[in-house]
């Protein structure tokens, strides 16, 4: 079973990466399936992204499909085991996202 726009899944992942220091507002629609208090993340999209701060734009795109951050794999990887990796994520360390836009997969690297 398929749930669209899990919003506790959602919350929690965007909360994530506003710790995480990226410089952006992004607004989430995670695909999941399997146990709804711990689904499997078959796809995380950017559904809006704005910048923070004026002086410095937000890399990311609607649309933006989220493949990995850093060593952390998102599709196909439970829900929870993400969502603490992002957690432990700290403002001003080196992020590399791999990022799937327009079907190419491109890095977002920010520092």
């Amino acid at each position: 079973m398929r749930t669209r726009g899990l919003i506790m899944v959602a919350g929690l992942l965007a909360a994530g990466f506003a710790n995480a220091g990226t410089g952006c507002e992004l607004r989430l629609r995670p695909e999941t399936s399997g146990f709804f208090l711990n689904p499997t993340l078959e796809k995380v999209t950017v559904v809006e992204a704005a910048a923070v701060d004026p002086d410095r734009p937000c890399p990311f795109l609607a649309g933006d499909e989220l493949l990995q951050i850093n060593e952390q794999v998102v599709p196909g990887q439970k829900a929870r085991q993400v969502m603490k990796y992002w957690e432990s994520l700290s403002k001003g360390m080196r992020l590399d996202f791999s990022v799937r836009r327009d079907e190419q997969v491109i890095s977002i690297i920010i520092n």
